[in-house]
């Protein structure tokens, strides 16, 4: 089916009705994890039961450290499972600039108002530096930690087309990065356009993608649409590509 659903969560929950996915890909090629549509279903709803535990308001922001892993897709659909409205942040392009990456983290973090910031173990020393004087942000953790918090029960009521699907954040090339309000309706419109008009997508497509999950092109292109059309994305890591770039042609 291409496209043509109200909100992410409803799109979700009819691809993980089949048996396609995520797949995660090392710098060698080597499949590393799998993440079927309906693993992630499963994962996201436990989850959002870990976010319902913090009480948070509808609507409160989630920010998330967008590496190329299974944890971070979880975590954006987690949030929107619980009525919150996720946003990806960037990985550092070279550790030297660890002042400058924990400065571009703290502006995100204002800017948004976030209530939780989340990281895996590669960074989440850089989160905890730029959130520390944050008042605004509740919690801070890694995945894991975020699997153990009490959960709450919650009915997973659908979403509704006017809620605030997430924030993408522009890239700050010329100026400190501004998040932009993306609503359930505006994405799915664009998603519908993406795999309908633009790519014409057929059951037999799949895709491979190379860009960071915190990219618009990279989340809406390469995450959010092909799960729209249930079709399966092979990725290779951003940092992986820069260093071996004929594995994606490979891949």
């Amino acid at each position: 089916r291409l496209a043509g659903f109200d909100t992410l969560t409803s799109a979700l929950e009819y691809a993980a009705k089949g048996t396609t996915g995520y797949n995660f890909y090392d710098a060698k090629g080597n499949l590393r994890s799998v993440l079927p549509y309906s693993r992630l279903r499963e994962n996201a709803r436990a989850l959002a039961q870990n976010l319902a535990g913090f009480d948070l308001p509808p609507g409160s922001r989630v920010a998330i450290i967008a590496d190329t892993t299974p944890e971070f897709i979880e975590l954006f659909f987690a949030c929107r499972y619980a009525g919150l409205a996720p946003f990806a942040m960037p990985i550092p392009v070279n550790l030297g600039s660890h002042a400058i990456y924990v400065q571009q983290l703290r502006g995100m973090l204002d800017s948004s108002q976030a209530s939780i910031a989340l990281a895996n173990l590669d960074y989440i020393s850089f989160l905890e530096e730029a959130a520390a004087e944050a008042s605004h942000v509740k919690w801070v953790g890694t995945p894991g930690k975020l699997g153990e918090a009490p959960s709450k029960e919650i009915d997973f009521l659908p979403n509704h087309p006017d809620e605030i699907a997430y924030l993408q954040f522009t890239s700050g090339s010329t100026r400190t990065p501004r998040g932009v309000v993306i609503t359930e309706r505006a994405l799915m419109s664009n998603l519908q356009g993406i795999v309908r008009n633009g790519l014409q997508i057929k059951p037999t497509d799949r895709s491979a993608s190379w860009l960071p999950f915190y990219h618009d092109m990279g989340l809406v292109g390469l995450v959010l649409a092909p799960m729209v059309a249930q079709i399966s994305v092979d990725y290779l890591a951003t940092r992986d590509f820069a260093i071996r770039p004929l594995q994606w042609l490979r891949l």
